[in-house]
């Protein structure tokens, strides 16, 4: 189910990538999972736990995560939210990011809902105009509704390769119902287990 659900949302964010300037509608595709990058240069552990959490619902991001462009490029921060919060656009709010300031300006803080269209010499005078979307830091900036679709461990192909070995292992020694459940519980059983499976389908 979980594979499935990650699949879906990669689908579906390579039919609808695209460079839009609209508002919410910008979504690009990483190039690499992040277990592809250089660990010296890229700034989080895809195997640790800290940077791995949604930050709007707290669900653990298995694999497939959503960063947004604005933290990134104007905080210099980490905003990953799941795939069911970025398509219910519950990203679309402010959200502090700065320490002490919760001003709501593109610069200090995360700020999804900004509704109007106003570029340079903005008459709310909380510029000035982003540098990234051009529009009025203060009240119309939209980088922070663009987003970044991240694999965490694995691309499409390669999670469900990982899927089809799994369900061929689980065929090769499944599990009884009328065996003792316990016997899963002990190590060398399970350890026995897998490397028997994994002498048939590696």
């Amino acid at each position: 189910h979980v594979v499935k659900e990650h699949v879906n949302t990669m689908e579906i964010a390579s039919r609808e990538a695209c460079q839009s300037l609209l508002r919410g509608k910008r979504v690009t595709i990483s190039k690499r999972p992040n277990t592809h990058e250089n660990p010296s240069s890229f700034p989080v552990d895809p195997y640790g736990n800290n940077d791995f959490f949604c930050k709007l619902c707290n669900q653990e991001l298995s694999n497939v995560y959503f960063h947004c462009d604005g933290c990134e490029q104007l905080l210099s921060k980490d905003f990953n939210i799941c795939r069911k919060c970025h398509a219910e656009k519950m990203f679309c709010q402010t959200i502090q990011m700065h320490p002490s300031n919760p001003k709501r300006h593109s610069t200090l803080n995360h700020t999804g809902r900004m509704n109007y269209d106003r570029g340079s010499r903005c008459p709310c005078r909380n510029g000035p105009a982003c540098k990234i979307c051009h529009f009025c830091s203060g009240c119309s900036c939209r980088c922070h509704t663009w987003f970044t679709l991240h694999y965490r461990l694995f691309n499409k192909d390669e999670e469900t390769a990982l899927l089809a070995r799994v369900e061929a292992a689980t065929k090769a020694e499944p599990v009884e119902p009328d065996e003792p459940f316990h016997r899963y519980l002990d190590q060398a059983f399970t350890e026995a287990r897998l490397e028997n499976a994994s002498r048939k389908y590696d």
